[in-house]
């Protein structure tokens, strides 16, 4: 069960990093494509 949960672990922690790059990707697209449309 240890190693399920470890395993569960890593799987969300590499999903939350992929979507936390994944947002930074993007919010450099919209900076570059469109700047005056960037609302943050």
């Amino acid at each position: 069960m240890a190693i399920a949960a470890d395993t569960f672990l890593a799987l969300s922690v590499n999903r939350l990093t992929s979507a936390v790059r994944y947002e930074n990707l993007y919010a450099q697209f919209l900076s570059v494509c469109a700047p005056e449309k960037l609302i943050f």
